[in-house]
């Protein structure tokens, strides 16, 4: 495991949370990007568990840049940029180390361990024994999101690419700038998180989202308990984590939202040291801060005024 990056080693020292993933009703993977603005050759990928919140376990430090990770059928699948990492049985020791036949990957899903997706510069699918290139894509793609024998991918440009088994489809280009995140609920609606503009109803006929006056735009969407909700980049009231009732979406928390996942039970979104955990009406927060004693990074619950 690599040593841990000391704040006062390196000259400007950035935290931010990575993409998460879910184990069960109250049990997640919780990931942390850590670097040096100064040097961007230096930095540190961090892995927590976290079930009950309140009880939070360290995985693994990673030197590199996690890009996306899921739980699924017991494993966990953790993507770097040209390699995806398998913990079997989610045990962090139990480790095997594939390489993906497309160059670069940024989002990993699927319905099981038999029926996997990477996009990145290109797309790949895994059967349980192998991964094989099913397309290359001249424009790269950046977020994934699976619902049934279904999934979408979003990338740079505005790009959206519809995948079913081995079948990649391009669908019709959108002009809302370099996608952020992607999502398809259970309903069939696709919701999706551009810079410049946001769209969403079915993947057919999708139709922009009017944003609050001042977010200046989306970069994370996720449903939970039948609602949809939108993290947002923006000035002031454009902060945050919003909820979208109607066609309307209203401010929950000014946090900055930087992506989500959601369990039964809670909704998860990542900022920048804290991640925080909503159940409907009520945050609590966990807190990523570097433990002198320990000499190590740390995720604990938060206090009210990091909260």
């Amino acid at each position: 495991m690599p040593k841990d990056m000391h704040p006062e080693e390196y000259g400007d020292l950035m935290v931010e949370a990575l993409p998460m993933a879910v184990v069960g009703p109250d049990e997640v993977i919780l990931g942390f990007q850590i670097w040096d603005m100064d040097d961007f050759d230096n930095e540190l990928s961090l892995l927590f568990r976290a079930n009950g919140f309140a009880k939070t376990e360290r995985l693994a430090g990673i030197k590199d840049l996690v890009r996306d990770l899921t739980f699924i059928d017991g494993d966990l699948f953790v993507i770097t940029d040209k390699e995806v990492h398998r913990f079997a049985g989610g045990n962090i020791k139990n480790r095997t180390t594939m390489k993906l036949p497309i160059k670069a990957a940024r989002a990993i899903g699927g319905r099981s361990t038999k029926e996997l997706h990477v996009v990145g510069e290109g797309v790949a699918r895994f059967d349980g024994k192998k991964w094989t290139r099913l397309a290359s894509q001249d424009v790269e793609l950046t977020c994934l999101s699976v619902y049934g024998d279904v999934a979408y991918a979003g990338g740079k440009d505005g790009t959206i690419v519809q995948i079913s088994g081995e079948q990649v489809k391009p669908m019709k280009a959108t002009k809302i700038g370099d996608i952020d995140s992607i999502l398809l609920d259970s309903r069939g609606v696709l919701s999706v998180a551009g810079h410049r503009g946001s769209l969403q109803g079915p993947p057919d006929k999708l139709a922009a989202v009017k944003l609050p006056q001042d977010v200046s735009h989306a970069g994370s969407v996720c449903e939970f308990k039948g609602k949809i909700y939108w993290g947002c980049v923006g000035d002031g009231d454009g902060m945050g984590l919003f909820v979208q009732n109607g066609k309307k979406l209203e401010q929950l928390s000014p946090e900055m939202c930087l992506g989500m996942i959601a369990t039964d039970r809670y909704l998860y979104a990542g900022g920048e040291t804290l991640v925080l955990r909503y159940d409907g009406d009520e945050f609590m927060a966990l807190n990523l801060d570097y433990d002198e004693d320990e000499e190590k990074w740390a995720l604990e619950p938060a206090e009210d005024e990091d909260a």
